[in-house]
């Protein structure tokens, strides 16, 4: 599934050759607020700072998330950019959220994929066609469900038998329709957010019929 938008403010992405042991390093030791994240493959690492239209797409799909949690009952327990590892892949996704595997994380204050289930959904913002090909990457750490919004718009993946497939409608977020979810990205960059939220509200109120249990 694609729902195509305009999206030409590229990011900053750096890849470097490195072992499995210099990605725990440097996951380690780079700064939080440095706002740059990681991603490792096996093979490469990707260094990535994010943009301000990045950044604007980001704060809009939790801001919308949320509207939809209040709006339909869903539990969405978001866990942002955390580190999700399991070697020899490692990642820092621009938003995840746990929702069926929710209680299972109950009081963690650090995620282990040894230990913990995965995210059920996890999203990726990539505006820059220098980005890594993210999906063998999440499909390893087991993700069920993974969206990315590139230049070609909003896809959508579910994981099945270990692969993922293309998807029109969320497994993870109560039936809904991930080209409305993507129409309304397309309003990123409207000042007054107010607008965006209240015409979501109405848009979820109008098609509740939709929802289904997570």
């Amino acid at each position: 599934m694609t729902t195509a938008f305009n999206a030409q403010t590229q990011e900053q992405v750096v890849h470097l050759k490195v072992s499995w042991e210099t990605y725990e390093t440097l996951a380690a030791g780079i700064d939080k607020d440095s706002h740059t994240l990681l991603s490792y493959d096996g093979e490469t690492l990707e260094l990535m700072s994010p943009h301000t239209e990045h950044e604007a797409y980001k704060t809009l799909i939790d801001l919308l998330l949320g509207i939809v949690m209040a709006q339909w009952g869903i539990n969405l327990y978001g866990t942002g950019s955390t580190t999700l590892k399991a070697k020899p892949m490692g990642a820092e996704p621009d938003a995840s959220y746990y929702s069926a595997n929710a209680a299972k994380i109950d009081g963690l204050k650090q995620i282990d994929l040894g230990s913990s289930p995965p995210p059920d959904l996890v999203v990726e913002i990539d505006l820059s066609r220098g980005r890594m090909d993210k999906l063998r990457l999440y499909a390893e750490l087991g993700i069920p469900e993974y969206w990315r919004v590139d230049h070609e718009g909003l896809q959508a993946f579910s994981l099945v038998a270990g692969e993922y497939t293309p998807i029109d409608v969320s497994r993870v977020v109560g039936g809904l329709p991930l080209s409305e979810f993507a129409r309304f990205l397309e309003r990123r960059l409207e000042p007054d957010r107010r607008a965006v939220c209240k015409d979501w509200q109405a848009w979820l109120r109008t098609n509740e019929h939709l929802r289904r249990s997570a």
